[in-house]
């Protein structure tokens, strides 16, 4: 947040990822609660894999990280 403050100019995201402070949705609403001006890039594929079918509250966080993303991760299928 520091250097999004010392570099107004510069759009900073955020990626959603296991291991890190944005590991799950339940998590990363948590976050965007506290810092309303976060912003992402979203690789909810990591979500996926924390949530399996706990899906509880999940709407909520979906609007909120569809809101404030401004980057989508993705992995084409070969398939």
């Amino acid at each position: 947040m520091a250097l999004e403050k010392k570099y107004p100019e510069l759009l900073m995201m955020h990626e959603t990822h296991r291991g890190r402070i944005l590991y799950s949705p339940w998590a990363s609403l948590q976050v965007m609660e506290l810092f309303p001006t976060l912003l992402f890039t979203a690789d909810l594929s990591h979500w996926v894999v924390v949530a399996e079918r706990h899906l509880d509250g999940f709407e909520k966080v979906m609007e909120l990280i569809a809101e404030r993303t401004r980057h989508i991760h993705t992995r084409p299928s070969s398939t």
